[in-house]
């Protein structure tokens, strides 16, 4: 049966013997203190209630007030209520107010603080720790404001508190008591009367133990009012689990998580993050910061590779206790956060901090560039890697191992992120992850696509961890990958180790130079971080030059190559070609948008080992001979005159085609309807006359004779370039408009020349049709296919221009039939 209690009876009764009377973990925040108009209503009218039952108060005899049932269990001295937790918050709140106003200027007696410190708030730590700090207090705090804005400015109270909503309703709580308690007649008899044997408050409470009912009960009945979010119930359970198996940390753990953690994510909050939501803004980063460190710790120890159904949702609790009960685990994630609020404070935001470390352009001062990954969020490629991590979705996996390298160093040594010599070390740290995590590509003809999937995270983690010491001293990856004992891991980290090994063995005078060159490099876009083609061996003075060379030819902010001047440029000195699943052939190029040189790093980073082994040696040349080219102007001059530079010997001496690239810029560039504004220029090749340039990856899609599109782009007032494009086995051809008024009359191109097709309507041929043939073969070597009467053959020798013939052609056929 029930029993009639006040609140302070309920905490004094030696019958209950309470030693604690805990608000439950899975309760929602303090609702009474909300601030909607029609909460502070009922609020306004609740508090006129509880003064008027008071004797004495306003004149008024003074009805005690009966407030319904309270509902709970007790175990071990501890009072868990599971319905009325609302009521007795209100109540806790008041008889710290009256209990502070009877004092005066005393102090509140020990006893009866030690009695008030009985009321707990475990829903969460905020909430528990304020509630401790008020009963604490030997005196009510004076001021000429509300009292919630005086409290607020006690020693005892933290900032963060103001974000908790419980807090910050039992503060707007405590404004309304004083308001309407503030001017009692006699406050001494007033907080007699309330802890007296025959109390103005009082309920019923009924301890559920004793009716052996299932938890089932406190479910239906909590389910009233704003639930808790989350992450709130996820903060509940993990002080749970830190209290049983960490109780040494939980504490502090609880305090820094309502602290100065909180106040880190406020401060670095996105900028158009609600400022009257403090929750909305600051809970869901945070929440998915703790997911991010739980996924990597755990990738981190995964003997094996991970599925990716494990790493595209929240890690479930049985994963949180699974990695945090490891206590080195626990202390890397206090000690993270500690990192992260420490930079904060000193440099201001991680904007700043992060500023200090990436950049998104090839500055050349140390930085290291941020390669997004290609499938990121739009948002999240910002060199902010907290923000890409924590406030953004999808940031992809270079970010999040980037990030979470950052994280390792400051908790391995310290958090000691502002000295210049551990940034030096650490940005030279994250430029050698970031190259081994780039050489993670598929490279397929235009487009690259990057490995680095989130599966394999495990092993990169594992892989760059010999660049972490285990030691209280940051030390120089580069010294370290150069070292004779560094572990062997995969073909992939031989680069990195190999550039570690020369730019160790520079001179000192000369070491800053060569690295700053080698990092310039790493940080072009269309090499990004993959210098096995290019020849590192040189000095300093001549890494620079490669370097200026190749910032000068494929500049970031190039747009398309309109003259294709740097492909022709280069097959002056060699055939640098990349070959592609065996058949297709590939000579760089321009694209759009974040594939803008995409079709350069095709050509400059591949690494099938012909492939490779040809564009290596044709840098070795190609980039000396721009630099040594006569003339300080553009690059489009120094290309040009490259090319111009050619004779005519030298040209004839090289294969049909590629004498034909150099001449004729039509012959590599592509039409823009075809390929959708896109510059391309990978070919399959039959013969040297008998080649296809592809405007997708097969012959299904759209292609061209490249000859034939140069030749008709000479003579537009003949043909139309979109009619010579052909599809599937079709070779193409050079199509002409209606001639003297026939159509179908066109030129092909075999492995021995031109063939002119004429449609078999002209048969027998007539009038100048008739006299076409003898016209041809005064200016042309040519000769009927046998059995054939509609096709005639057109023989050059080797060193013939077929541009240059087939234009010729067209003007003499138009010429003889009257269309020219």
């Amino acid at each position: 049966m029930p029993s009639q209690y006040s609140f302070w009876q309920l905490l004094t009764d030696n019958k209950l013997s309470i030693k604690q009377l805990a608000i439950p973990l899975l309760q929602r925040d303090y609702a009474q203190g909300r601030s909607s108009p029609t909460i502070k209503q009922v609020r306004e009218e609740f508090v006129k209630a509880l003064r008027g039952a008071f004797p004495g108060v306003d004149g008024a005899v003074g009805l005690p007030l009966g407030l319904d049932f309270v509902y709970g269990t007790e175990a071990g001295g501890v009072l868990t209520p599971l319905d009325g937790q609302q009521r007795l918050t209100t109540l806790f709140l008041l008889h710290w107010y009256l209990a502070t106003g009877a004092a005066g200027l005393d102090e509140v007696p020990q006893e009866e603080r030690d009695t008030l410190r009985k009321f707990s708030y475990e829903v969460r730590a905020a909430a528990r720790d304020f509630c401790a700090e008020l009963a604490n207090c030997p005196r009510r705090p004076t001021g000429t404001g509300r009292l919630s804005a005086t409290l607020a400015e006690a020693a005892w109270f933290r900032l963060a508190w103001h974000r908790d909503p419980t807090v910050s309703g039992m503060l707007t709580m405590l404004d309304e008591l004083d308001k309407q308690f503030k001017n009692l007649p006699d406050p001494t008899a007033t907080w007699a009367d309330l802890k007296g044997t025959v109390a103005p408050l009082t309920f019923q409470f009924l301890n559920l133990g004793t009716l052996h009912l299932t938890d089932d009960l406190y479910t239906r009945m909590n389910a009233r009012g704003k639930a808790l979010t989350r992450f709130e119930n996820w903060k509940a359970r993990f002080d749970e689990f830190l209290h049983e198996q960490h109780p040494a940390k939980a504490a502090s753990f609880a305090e820094q998580m309502d602290g100065d953690w909180t106040d880190f994510f406020w401060q670095n909050r996105l900028s158009n993050a609600s400022l009257t939501d403090p929750a909305q803004a600051v809970d869901g980063p945070f929440r998915t910061y703790l997911n991010f460190v739980t996924r990597m710790l755990w990738l981190r120890d995964l003997p094996g590779t991970a599925k990716s159904s494990d790493l595209t949702t929240e890690p479930s609790f049985a994963r949180y206790e699974a990695v945090y009960s490891k206590p080195e685990n626990l202390d890397f994630l206090i000690l993270s956060l500690n990192a992260l609020a420490t930079v904060s404070r000193t440099v201001g935001s991680m904007d700043a901090f992060f500023a200090k470390l990436l950049t998104a352009d090839n500055t050349a001062d140390g930085r290291v560039r941020f390669f997004a990954d290609w499938n990121a969020h739009a948002e999240a490629t910002d060199c902010n890697l907290f923000s890409a991590c924590c406030q953004f979705e999808k940031p992809g996996p270079m970010a999040e191992t980037l990030f979470f390298v950052v994280l390792t160093y400051a908790v391995r040594y310290g958090g000691q992120l502002n000295a210049e010599t551990n940034l030096s070390d650490l940005r030279d740290l994250l430029r050698v992850v970031r190259n081994r995590m780039l050489q993670e590509q598929s490279i397929d003809l235009y487009t690259v696509s990057w490995n680095v999937k989130s599966e394999y995270l495990a092993n990169y983690l594992r892989t760059i961890s010999f660049l972490l010491p285990n030691d209280k001293t940051p030390q120089n990856p580069y010294c370290l990958l150069a070292a004779p004992d560094c572990p062997a891991e995969t073909p992939r980290l031989d680069n990195e180790r190999e550039k570690a090994r020369l730019l160790v063995k520079q001179p000192e005078l000369q070491y800053s130079t060569w690295k700053k060159a080698l990092q310039q490099l790493e940080d072009n876009s269309a090499l990004r971080g993959m210098l096995h083609n290019i020849d590192l061996t040189g000095n300093a003075q001549e890494l620079a030059e490669t370097a200026e060379a190749v910032a000068s030819i494929w500049p970031d902010t190039a747009a398309n190559d309109p003259k294709a001047l740097i492909i022709r440029a280069g097959l002056t000195v060699a055939d640098y070609s990349v070959k592609d699943r065996k058949w297709r052939w590939f000579f760089g190029g321009h694209g759009h948008g974040y594939q803008k040189t995409n079709g350069w790093i095709a050509v400059l980073t591949t690494d099938d080992q012909e492939s490779s082994k040809r564009v290596k040696d044709w840098l070795s040349r190609f980039l000396p001979a721009y630099q040594q080219t006569a003339g300080s102007g553009s690059r489009e001059a120094r290309l040009k005159t490259m090319i111009d530079k050619v004779d005519e010997d030298s040209l004839c001496e090289l294969p049909i085609w590629q004498r034909h690239f150099i001449r004729y810029a039509n012959m590599v560039l592509s039409s823009a309807e075809k390929n959708w504004g896109i510059q391309r220029s990978y070919f399959v090749w039959g013969s040297e006359n008998m080649c296809q340039q592809l405007s997708k990856t097969t012959l299904n899609g759209w292609h061209i004779n490249p000859y034939i599109r140069a030749t008709a782009l000479k003579i537009p007032q003949l043909c139309d370039e979109q009619a010579c494009y052909a599809t599937g086995d079709d070779n193409g051809k050079l199509s002409y408009g209606p001639l003297a008024g026939k159509s179908g009359v066109c030129l092909r191109l075999d492995e021995d020349g031109w063939q002119l097709h004429l449609p078999e309507s002209l048969l027998p041929l007539t009038g100048v049709w008739a006299q076409l043939p003898e016209r041809l073969r005064q200016e042309f070597t040519m000769v009927e296919v046998v059995d054939t009467p509609t096709q005639w053959r057109m023989s050059q020798p080797d060193e013939w221009d077929l541009v240059k013939t087939g234009v010729a052609i067209s003007e003499a056929i138009a010429l003889s039939v009257g269309a020219a």
